[in-house]
């Protein structure tokens, strides 16, 4: 099945994490973790790895396994010969599943579009007298078809010969050599005249007669003359495929086009290419087949369907897998996790492990174990826990095994473990999983929203795909893969989108709602809601925006082109500034004091200096730090070189900076790093609790989660705390490596 994904996703995980804090406005954290032990807590790789563990085999067009399930992954067959993995390792097998030695013979595919081919003509212009590149110098050439190839010629050239097709904005100050070499695509023919001039980002091969284009406002088919056929620009075109080609204007309007540019089917929700004379199309939020001429074949009760190949196509419903044929009868019935297309009589299919099967497994490695100590320092609650999140209403999540359930500040078990993942409670709701599907239960471990939030992908799954409540809504993920406001009943209260990468910003405070209006203009937010969901301010060219704050919010302006240095400064909930956008970094105000910046951007990373102002804008105290934090409990964290320390509100340095990295106040205590163990520090700096903790989260509710290695073998109790020599860095990544089964 076809879709345009965002193109960070790389980004996906962290910025998704942030929206899931629990309620505590005490958790806190420093600029640098390990990556297992972010805001809610920290849970165990092992056991996300098992349960998310499945075993591959192959199939026959009945079902019937050919190839038992035992393999790690497995890919589909080409030429007698499939790639499979196990115990960690690929190997090529036949189709009795024997190991085999030889590897299949390459074959063509899309990257063929970029060869470079060894052509050394001189290129001219399509007059054939103006000579453009001597023996194609600096021109890179892809393979010729249908009598015209591609080819990439350098920003230089272009400037020189088409300055009509430079990019809007070029200049020589702002195009780097890469970005020059990279240039811009046109095409030749064979005696090295240039046909259609260089104006695409990518250009590929003509198929009978038409070659897809791709660039920003230029993707879509062209003809031998360089002439659009068809709806132009589109956000995505799939190459023709019996006749027609799958394009779409935005992710969610695909449209089949023939070769003469005619549209066949629009307004598609969804779609897959056209296989074996059918495609599989999403409208109205319903599944159905249609044939090569765009007719109905039969409707579909289905939550995805595949490409047909061999006569046979996947589909999914209620996350269970299996096949139809071209009528759209199931003739495979859906009994797998995963499946692969068929190809020569056998499909790789997956199954999940037995929950015996898992428990064994899980009993294998022990990575880390999880407790909790009180601002002595005391074990209070012993390290048991494969997993845990911060305490919040009382109570914290805890993984007994595969499973998790909440337990109260004597350790005592509140809530039995029978959830897939479990947040901490925020105004007496936490979201759970179960399978696939997220809800919220109350403090009796009682449904009062069903599972019903999360996205239909397996690979996503672990994903959180709730928020916290606040102010009587939470950020939802729905099955369509679109976030959204629900209300406590689970209903969706909102009609505007908190973006594609919701954080704690997004959430309701002080009665309003960052939201995006303007989508891809930056990652937070560019308008503010009110709860009767009305816009109450755009911030169109906000580069950044944060939440309301002690009644203010910061935003970070640019200029609509967005080449001037962002500047912030703070609105209030009139939405009017009483800060000016004068410093080029601010945080958002606590205690009364916000910390402010000026400095320069060095691509993505930030160089200056560091103060804070108050809410009348008056600087409080100068700007003289590398970083600065938020202040809590009457204390905030700045960073002076490479190392932090703590001021209060008058500037007065309170702790020298000496630390790796800090945390905030909380039960009159501050998580520090020094020599790569945790520890924490009273308000006049004092070690009251030795840095020794291989990993310890901030204080909430009076308790702090800290981290045992359970591989060390040393029997850690409530009367005895664990003590491991490290030496540096890489023993604490070579623990985490470990634990997760590296």
């Amino acid at each position: 099945m076809s879709r345009t994904f965002c193109l960070m996703l790389i980004l996906l995980t962290s910025c998704i994490a942030t929206v899931f804090a629990p309620s505590s406005a005490a958790i806190t954290w420093p600029d640098q973790w390990i990556p297992e032990f972010d805001e809610n807590g920290i849970d165990s790789p092992w056991a996300r790895t098992v349960e998310s563990k499945l075993l591959w085999g192959y199939i026959d067009k009945t079902g019937k396994f050919l190839i038992p399930p035992c393999y790690e992954k497995a890919e589909v067959f080409s030429k007698g010969c499939a790639v499979v993995k196990k115990d960690g390792k690929l190997f090529y097998i036949d189709h009795s599943g024997n190991k085999i030695r030889h590897l299949p013979k390459a074959t063509n595919t899309d990257d063929d579009d970029f060869r470079v081919t060894n052509f050394n003509k001189d290129i001219f212009d399509v007059s054939g007298r103006t000579l453009i590149a001597l023996a194609a110098r600096h021109i890179i050439v892809y393979p010729f078809s249908d009598g015209l190839a591609a080819f990439r010629m350098p920003m230089h050239l272009i400037e020189q010969f088409y300055p009509e097709n430079l990019p809007k904005g070029f200049s020589r100050t702002n195009y780097s050599e890469g970005d020059d070499e990279f240039g811009r695509c046109g095409y030749i023919n064979e005696l090295g005249r240039i046909i259609i001039p260089p104006q695409f980002e990518h250009a590929y091969r003509f198929v009978s007669g038409l070659a897809k284009v791709e660039g920003w406002q230029q993707t879509g088919f062209i003809d031998k003359t360089g002439n659009y056929v068809g709806r132009h620009p589109c956000s995505d075109v799939l190459p023709f495929r019996d006749g027609l080609a799958l394009c779409s204007m935005m992710n969610d309007d695909w449209f089949f086009m023939d070769k003469s540019g005619r549209v066949i089917l629009d307004h598609l929700e969804e779609a897959t290419q056209l296989s074996e004379g059918r495609a599989a199309i999403m409208k109205n939020h319903k599944w159905s087949l249609i044939d090569d001429q765009g007719k109905n074949v039969c409707d579909l009760d289905a939550d995805d369907v595949g490409m047909f190949s061999q006569g046979l196509a996947t589909i999914t419903r209620t996350h269970r897998k299996g096949f139809i044929d071209r009528n759209g009868s199931i003739t495979i019935p859906l009994n797998f996790d995963e499946v692969g297309d068929f190809s020569e009589g056998m499909a790789p299919v997956a199954v999940a492990p037995t929950r015996k099967e898992k428990l064994s497994l899980l009993a294998n490695k022990h990575d880390w174990q999880c407790g909790y100590i009180d601002p002595s320092g005391k074990l209070v609650i012993a390290p048991k826990f494969r997993g845990a999140r911060f305490f919040s209403e009382g109570l914290a999540p805890v993984r007994i095994g595969l499973k998790w359930g909440y337990i109260d500040k004597t350790g005592a078990i509140k809530i039995d473990p029978k959830f897939d993942d479990a947040n901490s409670f925020s105004e007496g709701l936490a979201g759970v999983r179960l399978g696939y599907l997220w809800g919220f239960i109350d403090r009796t471990g009682k449904f009062v929203i069903s599972p019903r939030f999360g996205v239909p992908d397996r690979q996503e799954r672990s994903d959180k795909s709730v928020g916290r409540f606040s102010e009587g809504v939470a950020i939802c993920r729905q099955a369509d893969f679109r976030w959204q406001y629900c209300n406590r009943k689970g209903k969706v209260c909102s009609a505007n989108w908190p973006g594609d990468f919701p954080s704690e910003e997004n959430n309701f405070h002080e009665g309003l709602a960052l939201v995006q209006v303007r989508p891809g203009c930056n990652w937070t937010g560019n308008a503010y809601v009110d709860k009767q969901d009305k816009v109450v301010s755009k911030q169109y060219y906000a580069l950044s925006s944060h939440a309301f704050s002690e009644g203010l919010a910061m935003v970070e302006y640019t200029s609509i082109d967005e080449k001037q240095e962002p500047r912030a400064g703070f609105i209030d909930n009139a939405c009017q500034f009483v800060i000016a956008p004068t410093y080029s970094k601010a945080r958002s105000f606590k205690e009364g004091l916000a910390a402010v910046a000026q400095g320069d951007w060095n691509g993505h990373d930030f160089v200056g200096k560091w103060g804070y102002t108050d809410r009348s804008g008056h600087k409080v105290i100068d700007l003289i730090f590398d970083d600065a934090d938020d202040f809590s409990e009457g204390l905030a964290a700045i960073k002076i070189g490479a190392k932090w320390g703590f001021i209060d509100k008058t500037g007065k340095t309170i702790v020298v900076p000496k630390y790796d990295q800090v945390g905030k106040f909380a039960s009159s205590r501050a998580l520090v790093k020094q020599d790569n163990r945790y520890g924490f520090i009273d308000h006049d700096g004092k070690q009251v609790i030795d840095t020794r903790y291989w990993l310890a989260g901030p204080f909430s509710e009076g308790l702090a989660l800290v981290v045992f290695p359970a591989y060390e073998n040393e029997n850690v109790t409530t009367t005895h705390t664990l003590s491991v020599p490290i030496r540096d860095e890489t023993d604490l990544k070579d623990f985490v490596r470990h634990a997760s089964g590296e």
